[in-house]
């Protein structure tokens, strides 16, 4: 997934200019539903293929998965190319300004403190909606809705890939830079609000933290591209992508933390989501230090 998440990412974007945001959105949103598309298959053919033998079934959903993988990868792959130097959308015209003539390499990205900025900005984002990943069923359970808690695992993921892609369209119109400052204030009141949300009203509240998180998988690759230039994308995105692994490292020891903790009283979770919502406003104050990039392609 390493190897084709950027790279795909970065191809569209050079093809779409004047929508990166919601191009970017359509291939994170599609990622997201294969989650969706797959988890039902892979449960059926561990069903039906373990025969009963603890990890046969796993294993041999491994092996189907990675023969389907390595037919579509590979030919989708060769169906990946950049456009032609110099290519803009038939009726398009390129406002002039930074965002349009910025081309920085990699070298020279390192040396700009946007890229951290930006890195530890996804890195804090990501908190609250991983956090909800692991935490939603046992809190639905815990809410006394254990007959339909998968509901909350379903909602989080469908919502997570729809906001991928809405939120990519918003970031088109609206900026990229304020639609991650909106999004990263939702995290944060969202995450608060944990505690207080009784009933099947947990599963609004879960399916609202899956939104707003999946805006962050669609606008920050728009918004790299927006300070550094699309030519370079791929691997820029890359670095910036590394913040996310390190979130995703993060937040899941601490929800392992709080999981234990929580496990007779699900309330004494909250502090974990009381994390991600600092983590959120912290991430906020990052971005607004985020300027532009002044370079010009060269």
């Amino acid at each position: 997934m390493g190897f084709t998440y950027s790279t795909t990412i970065a191809c569209a974007q050079k093809w779409f200019p004047d929508k990166r945001g919601f191009v970017t959105g359509i291939i994170v949103s599609a990622l997201g539903f294969g989650g969706v598309v797959f988890t039902p298959i892979v449960e059926a053919i561990i069903s039906t293929l373990g025969k009963g033998i603890p990890g046969q079934g796993e294993l041999l959903s491994f092996r189907i998965l990675s023969f389907i993988f390595l037919i579509v990868c590979t030919v989708g792959g060769l169906m990946v190319k950049n456009p032609s130097e110099g290519f803009k959308p038939e009726g398009w015209t390129p406002k002039v300004s930074a965002t349009d003539t910025v081309a920085l390499t990699t070298l020279e990205v390192i040396k700009t403190p946007q890229l951290y900025l930006l890195t530890f900005s996804l890195m804090l984002a990501c908190m609250g909606g991983l956090m909800m990943i692991g935490f939603a069923k046992p809190i639905a359970i815990a809410r006394g809705l254990a007959e339909t808690a998968t509901i909350g695992v379903f909602a989080i993921t469908m919502f997570n890939a729809f906001g991928r892609l809405f939120w990519g369209g918003v970031s088109d119109k609206l900026g990229c830079k304020k639609t991650i400052i909106l999004l990263l204030a939702l995290t944060a009141v969202l995450s608060l609000c944990v505690n207080i949300a009784g009933g099947y009203m947990i599963y609004v509240l879960i399916a609202c933290i899956g939104f707003a998180y999946g805006g962050f998988l669609s606008t920050f690759p728009a918004y790299t591209a927006e300070l550094f230039g699309t030519k370079y994308n791929a691997t820029n995105y890359g670095i910036v992508l590394i913040g996310f692994g390190i979130g995703a490292v993060a937040s899941s020891i601490i929800a392992g933390i709080y999981k234990d903790i929580a496990k007779d009283d699900i309330n004494l979770m909250f502090p974990a989501f009381v994390i991600a919502s600092l983590a959120a406003a912290v991430a906020i104050i990052m971005v607004l230090l985020v300027k532009p990039v002044s370079k010009k392609a060269g």
